[in-house]
C-alpha cells in the first residue's frame, strides 16, 4: 500500500468514526417537541390566564353593584331609601335621628337637596324569600 492509501483509509476510518459519533450522539438526545405542541401549551397558559382576569372583574362588578356591604352598622345614621338617577348619580333618603335628609350623590360629591320637616312613612320590608316570588310568578300571581 502506498502513502495514499493509508492516508485516504485514514480519512475514511476517522469520517466512520465521527458518523457513528454523530448517530449514537441522535439517538441519546431526546426528540425537540414539535411546535403544535409548544404553541398548545401557550395556548392553555393563555386561556387559563384570561378566564382568572375574567373572574376577577366578574366578582370586582358584583361587589360593586351589591348594595348593603358598605352600610354603617344600626345605629344614629341609616340609608332608608335609594333611587339610582344613572350609572354614578343617585337619591339617597338619610334618616339622622328624628330627622329625614334627602342627599343627592354623584361622582363630583354630596349635595343636600332637602332636609324633610315631617318624616316620610317608612315601608316595612318584604321578608318574602326568593323562592316564594318565583314560586308566585310562574303561578301567574302578582307579586
Amino acid at each position: 500500500m502506498t502513502q495514499i492509501d493509508t492516508t485516504v483509509r485514514g480519512a475514511l476510518l476517522a469520517l466512520a468514526g465521527y458518523l457513528s459519533i454523530g448517530a449514537s450522539a441522535q439517538e441519546v438526545t431526546p426528540p425537540l417537541p414539535d411546535s403544535l405542541g409548544l404553541s398548545t401549551n401557550l395556548l392553555e397558559v393563555t386561556l387559563n390566564l384570561a378566564l382568572v382576569l375574567a373572574a376577577i372583574v366578574l366578582l370586582a362588578w358584583v361587589f360593586k353593584r351589591a348594595q348593603g356591604f358598605n352600610q354603617p352598622a344600626a345605629g344614629q345614621l341609616r340609608v332608608t331609601a335609594t333611587l339610582p338617577l344613572g350609572p354614578k348619580e343617585r337619591i339617597l333618603l338619610l334618616e339622622v335621628g328624628e330627622q329625614q335628609i334627602v342627599i343627592g350623590a354623584s361622582s363630583a360629591g354630596l349635595n343636600t337637596l332637602h332636609v324633610l320637616e315631617e318624616p316620610l312613612p317608612v315601608q316595612p320590608h318584604d321578608d318574602e324569600s326568593f323562592k316564594e316570588k318565583l314560586v308566585k310568578s310562574l303561578r301567574g300571581a302578582p307579586a
